[in-house]
């Protein structure tokens, strides 16, 4: 099971992963066409589970430091930093792929633009630079919503922006 610990956005509350799933689900039930729907809520969770695992392989240093994260599965050794990052990867490469074949170019460009912005702009490079990394991280989540959106509708119409919007604030 430590694969759903290492992708269940629930662990992660001060970390904007939430905000990726969180935007996936918000963006693909507040839209019509019930199968695209499911369907990219379906790659979203797969790609926020992506970035996620990424994340808890990348940051596997700091979170032994930290209260609050020293229990996850690799600060933990319960898993090894390789099966993290492979599983990572695997995610990631699953959930771009089924987006190219099932959605658009459009959404398919935005998910993979979430996961890479989450793991290297995020976690690489902000979180470990500035205080606010937690505020600028936030468009990770702005990139889930729009990619559910443009799953749906290649123009992704004022809901969805209004959406990102509020999601980044």
């Amino acid at each position: 099971f430590n694969e759903v610990f290492l992708t269940d956005a629930r662990v992660y509350e001060a970390d904007r992963i939430g905000d990726i799933n969180h935007g996936w689900s918000v963006a693909v039930t507040t839209l019509s066409h019930e199968r695209k729907s499911l369907g990219a809520g379906s790659m979203g969770a797969l790609a926020g589970g992506a970035a996620s695992a990424l994340n808890c392989y990348i940051d596997r240093d700091i979170d032994q430091v930290m209260r609050r994260t020293k229990r996850r599965p690799l600060p933990s050794n319960t898993v090894t930093p390789r099966a993290v990052l492979i599983f990572g990867l695997t995610l990631a490469v699953i959930s771009v792929a089924l987006m190219a074949v099932f959605t658009n170019w459009l959404a398919t460009a935005l998910t993979a633009g979430a996961i890479f912005y989450y793991d290297v702009v995020y976690t690489l490079w902000l979180k470990r630079r500035t205080w606010l990394n937690i505020v600028i991280g936030g468009l990770a989540g702005s990139f889930a919503v729009l990619a559910g959106a443009a799953a749906i509708d290649p123009m992704p119409g004022p809901a969805a922006w209004v959406f990102a919007v509020v999601l980044f604030l």
